[in-house]
C-alpha cells in the first residue's frame, strides 16, 4: 500500500518552512497542481523552499563527495519528510539577465548551436577581396579521391608562393628535401632539368608530391602523401588527374587572390565574450560605452563580432545578420536552407535543436523578437515568455516542474499558451506544480492546495485540498472568488484629474507606428495590450526616460518621438519595474524600503546615545563600532562541513541579536534595535 502511495503522490509530511505551521499533504504524480492563496501566506515556502529545494539537495546527495564541492551547498529544509521525490526544476519570477551582453539567443541558448553550426558549415568569404574560401578536412579530400578517382592516374601537388628568389637555389633546396620533380604552368620539370632555370614569366609553381593510381591499396600512401602536400603549400593542395583539369582545395583558410588566412573556426570564434570573436574595439558590447544605450561601435556597427567572424555565411548569411532576424523570420530561414549531403550530414541535428527552440519561442507568441534582442529591453510578458520557452524546450520525462505564476505580466489572450504548454510537460509523464493566483490556470488543474486563510503569521495552514469540483464547494477565500460570491467591484465615480493632460506625439520606438497618446494626470491610467504591443516600450523607453532627462537633467536614451508635451505640469516621477531584489544575508524589509535608516537615526537621538556620542552609523550591523565583531553583525556563525552543507550556528557572543551588549541596552518604549527589527509590520 505505502509503495501504491509513493508511486501515485508525492506524499509531505509536517512541513515548518519559513510560516508553514507544520502541514502535511499528497500532491498526485503525473498531474497540474495549483497551489494559491493570498500573498504571504506560504505558497512558495512550500513549492520551492520546501519541495524544490529538498529535490536539489537529494539529487546534490547522489554525486560522488569529490563532484559536490564545487556545488553550492543545500541546506535541508524544515520538513519531517518527504516521500516520492523526483528530480525538481524550477521556473521562477526571478529576473532574466540584465547583463547587456544578454540576447533572446543567448538566454534560450539558440546562440551556443548557432555556433557550433557556423563553425561546423559555415563558408568563409575573404573579408578584403570577396572570394569565397573553400576549406576541407583532410579526411574529406581522402574520400573524394577514393570515391571520385579510383583506377585513374594522379598527381598530388603542393602550390608554392612564386617568390623573387631565383629557382636555381629553390631547386636546389627542394632535391635536398628528396623531391623530384615541379610543375609549372601546365608542364612538368625534373628539377635536375636546366630548361625551367631559364623561364622568367610563369602564373603558378607547385612540387609534386606523388604520382600514383588511386586504389585501396594505395590508400595509407595517399593520406601521407595530402598531408605533406598541406604542409608545404601551407594548408593548399592541388589534384591533378592528368586530363587537363585541377581541383583545388584548402586546409587552413587562404585566399587564393589576395593571401589572407582565416584563423582556425571554431565555437568561439563567433563569440561575443570571448576575445577570440569579439570586436577589440567595443569587446563585443555593440556599443562604445558599455551600456545598451550607448552609440554604436563604428568598428563593428553593433554586431558585436569581428570582421573575421562577420565574413563567414550559412545560407548567404552570417551570424550576426541571422541574429537580427526575427525568431519567425529564422524559422523560415532554416525551413529554406539547401544545404550538400556533407554539410546536411554535420549539422542537421543541431538546426533541428535550434528549430525546436525557435518555435517554441514562436507558440509562446513572441515570434516577432529579434534573436539579438537586448534581454533588459523585454517587457515583463516578454521576459516571462522567454523564460518558460528556454525550460520548455528540453525534452524531460519523469521529472518536477515547480512554476511560479507563469500567467503574470501576461495578456489574457495568451493564457490558453501557457495552459496548452502545462499540458504539455505533462503529457510527457512529468509532474507540473504551479504557484498561481489565475482564475483559468486553477480551472484548468487536475489538484489544487490552498494555503491560508491569510499571509504572515495569519497564513501557512493548510485551507483546502482537492480537486476544481470540490473547490467548487469549499468555504475557502478563493472558493468564494470562483464562485463569483467575492469579486474586485468596479468603482462608480472615476477621478476627474487636474485637467492637465500629458501628450505623446508620434512615439515610433521599436514596433510603434507613430502614435499619438493623450494621457489625463491626476488619474490613474492603465497602459495594457497583448504582450509585444509597445507597452514597455512607450512608458518603459519613452516616456520614462523623457521625464527623466526634464526633471532631473539627467542622461539618458530616449526612444524615437516627436515631442512630448505637458511635462511642465509634473515635479517628478518614480520608476517601479519588474526587476527582483537583491538579496544578501544582511538584507531585510527595514533595509530594502529605507525604514532601517530611520530607526537607526531614532535610536542616535536618544538619551543614552546622546551621552556616549553615538551616532546613526553606531547602530549598523554592516559596520564595526556597534555591531557584534564576532559574527561580524550575521546573527549566526558559518560552520564549514567540508563535503557537507554549511552549519548556521547561532552566534554565542550576541546570541543572534547581531549588537554588542552596551547597544542592545539602549531602548524606545522598552525595545532595543534588535526587538524592534524582530517586530512584524503590524506590531512596528
Amino acid at each position: 500500500m505505502y509503495r501504491s502511495v509513493l508511486k501515485d503522490f508525492i506524499v509531505i509530511e509536517e512541513a515548518k518552512t519559513h510560516n508553514l505551521k507544520g502541514i502535511s499533504l499528497r500532491i498526485p504524480k503525473g498531474k497540474i497542481t495549483t497551489i494559491t492563496g493570498p500573498s504571504g501566506s506560504g505558497k512558495s515556502s512550500l513549492a520551492f523552499d520546501t519541495l524544490y529545494m529538498e529535490g536539489q539537495r537529494r539529487y546534490l546527495e547522489c554525486i560522488s563527495p569529490t563532484l559536490r564541492q564545487f556545488f553550492e551547498k543545500i541546506k535541508r529544509p524544515e520538513v519531517k519528510n518527504i516521500s516520492g521525490l523526483s528530480p525538481t526544476i524550477s521556473i521562477r519570477q526571478a529576473g532574466l539577465s540584465r547583463n547587456p551582453r544578454s540576447t533572446v539567443a543567448t538566454i534560450t541558448e539558440v546562440y551556443d548551436f548557432l555556433r557550433i553550426i557556423f563553425s561546423s558549415i559555415g563558408r568563409p568569404i575573404c573579408p578584403y577581396c570577396g572570394l569565397e574560401i573553400s576549406i576541407t578536412s583532410l579526411e574529406q579530400i581522402q574520400n573524394w579521391i577514393l570515391s571520385n578517382l579510383d583506377g585513374r592516374r594522379l598527381l598530388i601537388l603542393a602550390p608554392l608562393k612564386i617568390e623573387n628568389r631565383p629557382l636555381k637555389d629553390l631547386f636546389s633546396d627542394l632535391l635536398k628535401e628528396g623531391f623530384l620533380r615541379v610543375k609549372i604552368d601546365n608542364n612538368i620539370f625534373s628539377l635536375d632539368d636546366p630548361h625551367p632555370l631559364n623561364l622568367y614569366h610563369f602564373d603558378s609553381l607547385s612540387i609534386v608530391i606523388d604520382r600514383l593510381i588511386v586504389g585501396e591499396r594505395a590508400e595509407n600512401r595517399i593520406r601521407d602523401s595530402l598531408e605533406l602536400a598541406i604542409e608545404k603549400g601551407d594548408g593548399r593542395l592541388i589534384l591533378d588527374p592528368m586530363d587537363g583539369s585541377e581541383i583545388r582545395f584548402n586546409v587552413k583558410g587562404i585566399c587564393d587572390k589576395c593571401g589572407f588566412r582565416f584563423p582556425h573556426i571554431g565555437p568561439s570564434l563567433f563569440s561575443f565574450n570571448h576575445p577570440e570573436g569579439a570586436c577589440p574595439r567595443c569587446k563585443g558590447l555593440g556599443v562604445i560605452d558599455g551600456s545598451i544605450d550607448g552609440q554604436l561601435c563604428p568598428e563593428c556597427r553593433g554586431a558585436r563580432l569581428k570582421e573575421v567572424a562577420r565574413s563567414i555565411k550559412v545560407g548567404g548569411k552570417s551570424i550576426n545578420e541571422l541574429g537580427d532576424l526575427s525568431i519567425k523570420e529564422c524559422i523560415r530561414f532554416f525551413k529554406e536552407l539547401t544545404l550538400d549531403p556533407l554539410e546536411e550530414r554535420l549539422s542537421r541535428n543541431l538546426i533541428d535543436e535550434t528549430m525546436g527552440r525557435l518555435n517554441m519561442l514562436d507558440e509562446l507568441g513572441v515570434g516577432y523578437l529579434t534573436l539579438n534582442r537586448p534581454i533588459p529591453t523585454l517587457s515583463g510578458g516578454e521576459e516571462q515568455k522567454v523564460r518558460i520557452a528556454t525550460q520548455l524546450s528540453y525534452s524531460l520525462s519523469g521529472v518536477i516542474y515547480i512554476l511560479d505564476e507563469p500567467s503574470m505580466g501576461l495578456h489574457p489572450k495568451d493564457m490558453d499558451i501557457i495552459i496548452d504548454n502545462l499540458r504539455r510537460l505533462k503529457d510527457k509523464g512529468n509532474t507540473v506544480i504551479v504557484v498561481e493566483h489565475s482564475p483559468e490556470v486553477l480551472l484548468s488543474s487536475d489538484h489544487i492546495v490552498e494555503l491560508g486563510p491569510s499571509g504572515g503569521d495569519k497564513g501557512g495552514y493548510l485551507v483546502f485540498e482537492g480537486d476544481i469540483k470540490a473547490l467548487q464547494g469549499a468555504k475557502s477565500l478563493t472558493a468564494q472568488y470562483i464562485r463569483g460570491e467575492k469579486k474586485i467591484p468596479v468603482p462608480r465615480k472615476r477621478r476627474k484629474g487636474s485637467g492637465n493632460w500629458l501628450t505623446i506625439l508620434g512615439a515610433s520606438e521599436n514596433n510603434l507606428k507613430g502614435i499619438d497618446i493623450k494621457i489625463p494626470l491626476g488619474t490613474l491610467t492603465c497602459v495594457t495590450g497583448v504582450a509585444g504591443a509597445g507597452k514597455s516600450t512607450l512608458i518603459g523607453q519613452i516616456l520614462y526616460p523623457f521625464l527623466l532627462s526634464r526633471l532631473y537633467g539627467k542622461k539618458a536614451k530616449i526612444g524615437k518621438v516627436k515631442r512630448i508635451e505637458g511635462s511642465e505640469y509634473i515635479d517628478r516621477i518614480i520608476n517601479i519595474d519588474q526587476r527582483p531584489l537583491t538579496l544578501g544575508t544582511r538584507s531585510n524589509p527595514a533595509t530594502l524600503v529605507g525604514v532601517f535608516s530611520h530607526i537607526r537615526s531614532l535610536f542616535s537621538r536618544l538619551p543614552a546615545s546622546k551621552i556616549r556620542g553615538w551616532k546613526g552609523s553606531r547602530f549598523s550591523f554592516n559596520q564595526p563600532g556597534g555591531r557584534c565583531e564576532l559574527c561580524k553583525g550575521e546573527g549566526f556563525i558559518k560552520v564549514n562541513m567540508s563535503y557537507l552543507p554549511e552549519i548556521l550556528i547561532r552566534c554565542e557572543r550576541c546570541n543572534g541579536k547581531r549588537y554588542t551588549k552596551e547597544i542592545l541596552d539602549v531602548r524606545f518604549k522598552g525595545y532595543n534595535i534588535s526587538e524592534i527589527l524582530d517586530l512584524t509590520v503590524d506590531k512596528a
